[in-house]
């Protein structure tokens, strides 16, 4: 059994023992397994995300296991919101897979706990954000609509009249022979 030595909080800890940062309880080798093996595979990801606080506490929610995954996605109502939300988790997830990778082996992501539990919830949320976005409907713009003939033919010039005849029965004569029309 680990004891961290920290008991009061300080600056970037949580207050206390359990509070804040991501939980240190162990990790069992194949999940540590999956999660080195699928952030091998991952393209991209720098540390190039500027972290919101909002966000974050609630990852740090899901990990604590004080809230769900879904509930983190209800609290955002309107697609504008899920999609910032989106955005912001899929710079973290690419920003987590690229820590994971600079890790030799899945050994040593068994070492370090809290990384792993970082991983795992923003996928999580992640994937209960991009559910939740498939149920919000996305605000449509208005379409206009065009009136009748009207407007087209109002709109229609000489030359376009000119050009529209001698097409028609040029179209005519090919179509129907040199006879012209029947």
């Amino acid at each position: 059994m680990r004891y961290r030595a920290q008991i009061f909080g300080g600056r970037g800890g949580g207050s206390g023992r359990g509070g804040g940062g991501w939980s240190d309880s162990e990790v069992g080798a194949t999940p540590a397994k999956f999660m080195y093996n699928g952030a091998k595979r991952k393209t991209g990801g720098e540390d190039g995300y500027v972290k919101n606080s909002k966000y974050e506490n609630g990852l740090h929610d899901i990990d604590g296991g004080k809230t769900t995954a879904e509930q983190f996605a209800n609290q955002f109502k309107t697609r504008e919101e899920l999609d910032k939300v989106h955005n912001y988790l899929v710079d973290k997830n690419a920003s987590v897979n690229a820590k994971i990778r600079q890790l030799k082996s899945a050994d040593e992501l068994r070492k370090n706990p809290k990384l792993y539990h970082e991983a795992k919830a923003t996928r999580e949320a992640s994937n209960a954000v991009n559910d939740r976005r498939s149920k919000v409907a996305p605000v449509k713009a208005e379409k206009t609509v065009r009136k009748a003939d009207d407007e087209y033919t109002s709109s229609r010039t000489s030359t376009y009249d000119r050009w529209y005849k001698r097409n028609r029965d040029n179209f005519a004569a090919y179509y129907f022979g040199s006879k012209g029309k029947k």
